[in-house]
């Protein structure tokens, strides 16, 4: 998750929406092909990844929720992808939120397990 998904969720997050500072607010949204070909490119690896999720190495002795979170994380990073390929920014933020809901659905539900396994076996 850490060399792979959340890279290119954020790769994701970062082309989308705004931020305000001190300095302004600023449109995140891509304004070169390159920028646009960047949030493409990092949303179908997220959704990619969700696919890689579903297979038994990830879904085996796992409930069946894991593989609804891989599978709206699929659905998520499918839209992604057509937001950016449409060039619409307001898609892209849209669904840049049901991104960000399938990952914190997931981690809830097991980042809390994954952590409590790392530290209960031996280094």
């Amino acid at each position: 998750m850490t060399t792979v998904m959340e890279p290119g969720a954020q790769v994701f997050w970062h082309s989308s929406g705004t931020v305000s500072d001190t300095g302004g607010t600023r449109d995140l949204t891509p304004t070169t092909v390159q920028g646009w070909a960047a949030a493409q490119t990092s949303a179908a690896t997220v959704a990619e990844t969700g696919n890689l999720l579903l297979t038994p190495l990830y879904a085996r002795d796992r409930g069946p929720d894991w593989v609804m979170f891989a599978q709206d994380l699929v659905r998520a990073g499918k839209e992604a992808e057509k937001a950016a390929i449409d060039r619409d920014g307001d898609a892209m933020f849209a669904a840049g939120a049901k991104l960000s809901e399938a990952c914190s659905a997931c981690h809830q539900a097991y980042l809390p397990q994954e952590q409590a396994a790392k530290a209960d076996s031996p280094t």
